[in-house]
């Protein structure tokens, strides 16, 4: 096990999504699972995923997820967008751009900007979580 996690590449119309896996322990690590998902072969309504977006705040990255079995350092707005919206029970799929754009490939990274607005208008919801208050997201 190893922060050393560098994410597949991507074909050409993929993104990649984030399984939120389930915990009945809130405070639990929070494990994840990536994928690809062909986002532009589906072009007709909405897909069925949450968009998140947060205030990515300090670079700093103190907190870590589970990607697999890679622990993978992530700021702590976004660790905590993560725990807010994990459910007990039911795993919810997620883009969170921080994690499904390969921040290190530059030629990615430009390309997944690029379709931003569309990623977001194409979701099945938006989840805007914009801070922290009194230790929770808001």
């Amino acid at each position: 096990m190893t922060s050393d996690y560098s994410p597949s590449s991507l074909l050409e119309g993929n993104i990649r999504l984030l399984r939120l896996i389930p915990y009945r322990d809130k405070d639990a690590p929070i494990q994840c699972e990536l994928f690809d998902y062909p986002f532009l072969e589906r072009d007709e309504g909405s897909h069925l995923y949450e968009a998140l977006s947060y205030a990515w705040g300090s670079s700093n990255k103190p907190q870590c997820i589970w990607i697999g079995n890679y622990k993978v350092p992530v700021t702590a707005s976004l660790h905590s967008a993560l725990r807010h919206m994990r459910d007990r029970y039911l795993e919810r799929i997620l883009w969170a751009d921080a994690i499904c754009i390969d921040q290190i490939n530059a030629e990615e990274l430009n390309k997944q900007v690029e379709i931003m607005a569309i990623i977001y208008a194409k979701s099945g919801s938006s989840n805007h979580l914009v801070g922290r208050c009194n230790g929770g997201a808001r």
